[in-house]
């Protein structure tokens, strides 16, 4: 019920008309959009707030410019008559302006309308009647007021310290999109997207979409997810793969610098990509994913200058290494078939961890007086119990996570210690004494 149809039935001179809209009869659910008022109808200004409602969708609902009867009747009357017992139906119907027919042997339904100097209260009743009586079965009434708060039951001083932060993320896909939904639901104020891809019907078993959206661009979905629930964050998309529009990437993170990046996607290069550009512009970044079809999730915070990087982990942990010879165990899920594992992932409880982890991690950057500092700024979660690999890709119990305290390497060819074997030298001097030797070698 649109707040806006009932103050203008309660402040209408007329005592009854009906209401029109949408309803859903397999599920009981009525949506009101117009409301007849005399002679007049009035239709609801707060009608982007109804459209997405399943009872107003073309095939599953249908429209009716008489859906339910309403009156508007004084304050209190309706509390003398409790709901589930039986009254007399020429008493019940005399109190709601009923016809005696109106009401016969059978079911309708009835909106009751009572204006307080706070504002009009609205109710709804399936009047049962059989002979002579009739009782009042209650039906939930939802309020729809023009702007809604998603953050009613979040402390503000949560959502406060996020509203102005920026997050750009990598990838609107199933980890992508569980994230960046997380997080406008957390409070965060603006949102860059940077995904290339379309959703697929394979897709939506685990993403945050539907088949309804089957061949739209994902990062369109999401952005509509968000808007839907009535959050104020700001959501920008670019339909681009990062590798392939490096410069557009660096770009955008050079112009509207975040204070994080989340790099949630299934390509290695993409990852790499995002660790290079975050470590040179001094960017947090967050990569998440999954390992081991799924039974593996990893989840890497970045500081710059600070921790690991990516290059970092994946040297440590043996990503360099090749393939093991037949019949011989990786010790890492790193080696060897790094790019379909990445790509694939059993369940979408799988993803749900990974991200809502992932999520975690992103808000301790992002507000950190509220979430404080995790122990270390490399997890990993397991789905569960395994030896099958050394640590820390070994799990005591399922669902256990790993805490991994990594150190900056030295080697990194990213984020390591610069060469110091030219530090001092005259270039030119050392290139003079190159070709003088060169010309003493024989013809």
């Amino acid at each position: 019920m649109p707040l806006d149809l009932a103050v203008a039935v309660a402040e209408a001179e007329t005592t009854a008309g009906w209401f029109g809209g949408g309803t859903l009869q397999s599920e009981q659910v009525f949506a009101v959009t117009s409301a007849q008022i005399g002679t007049d109808t009035k239709y609801t200004g707060y009608f982007d707030q109804l459209f997405p409602h399943r009872s107003l969708d073309a095939i599953e609902g249908s429209f009716r410019e008489k859906l339910a009867p309403w009156r508007k009747i004084r304050p209190d009357t309706i509390e003398s008559y409790r709901p589930y017992q039986w009254f007399e139906t020429t008493q019940l119907s005399s109190e709601l302006s009923l016809e005696d027919t109106e009401m016969g042997d059978n079911k309708i339904c009835l909106c009751v309308i009572e204006r307080y100097d706070e504002g009009p209260k609205v109710r709804a009743f399936l009047i049962e009647s059989r002979a002579d009586s009739s009782r009042l079965l209650p039906m939930e009434v939802i309020m729809v007021p023009r702007n809604p708060d998603p953050y009613v039951r979040i402390p503000a001083e949560l959502i406060g310290a996020l509203l102005d932060k920026r997050v750009t993320i990598i990838g609107a896909g199933s980890g992508g999109g569980e994230v960046a939904l997380d997080l406008a639901c957390a409070g965060v104020g603006q949102i860059v997207l940077f995904d290339d891809d379309r959703l697929h019907s394979e897709n939506y078993i685990r993403h945050i979409l539907t088949k309804r959206e089957v061949g739209r661009m994902k990062i369109a979905g999401v952005k509509d997810a968000i808007r839907e629930r009535c959050l104020p964050t700001k959501v920008t998309g670019h339909e681009l793969n990062i590798v392939l529009w490096a410069d557009k990437f660096r770009e955008s993170l050079s112009e509207n610098r975040p204070e994080l990046v989340i790099c949630a996607t299934d390509s290695r290069d993409s990852r790499r990509l995002a660790n290079v550009c975050c470590v040179v512009f001094g960017i947090p970044l967050v990569i998440a994913g999954i390992l081991d079809a799924g039974r593996i999730g990893e989840i890497l915070l970045v500081r710059p200058g600070e921790s690991a990087c990516y290059e970092c982990i994946r040297m440590g942990l043996g990503a360099t290494l090749e393939t093991p010879e037949s019949g011989e165990r990786s010790l890492t899920p790193y080696a060897g078939g790094e790019e379909a594992d990445l790509q694939f992932a059993v369940q979408r409880f799988d993803v749900g961890f990974v991200s809502s982890i992932a999520t975690r991690v992103a808000l301790q950057v992002l507000d950190p007086s509220s979430y404080g500092r995790l122990p270390a700024d490399y997890l990993i979660w397991g789905r569960e119990k395994s030896a099958e690999y050394s640590d820390p890709f070994r799990f005591e119990h399922p669902l256990s996570l790993n805490y991994v305290p990594l150190s900056k390497r030295d080697d990194c060819p990213v984020c390591g210690l610069p060469n110091t074997d030219l530090e001092g030298l005259d270039i030119d001097e050392e290139f003079a004494e190159i070709i003088a030797d060169l010309g003493k070698l024989p013809a």
